[in-house]
């Protein structure tokens, strides 16, 4: 598995909330040469981001889990769902 697929694994991981297994995957994709920066950066931020999306409501409320549909661009062209009502293109925010 290349370093890319790997942060992939990591990504889907955290979307997934299998969190027994979130260790196991960061440590694979740094053995398999994932930068650390790329890890926490494209694997665990990015599926934190979209696990939140999943329970934001309309105009940014909770709702309570309300999965409304939508997908987020994901390292390796891996789409996760996410309530896309306050989202103009799917893409995560930029953080900078």
């Amino acid at each position: 598995m290349g370093a890319e697929e790997a942060v992939g694994c990591v990504f889907e991981t955290v979307v997934d909330l299998d969190i027994d297994q979130i260790a196991a995957r960061v440590q694979g994709a740094l053995e398999a040469g994932a930068a650390p920066l790329d890890v926490l950066d494209a694997g665990l931020s990015t599926g934190v981001w979209v696990v939140g999306e999943r329970y934001r409501g309309p105009g940014g409320r909770c709702s309570g889990g309300a999965n409304r549909g939508g997908s987020a661009a994901a390292p390796g062209g891996r789409d996760g769902a996410f309530c896309a009502a306050d989202a103009d293109d799917g893409a995560a925010p930029d953080r900078d």
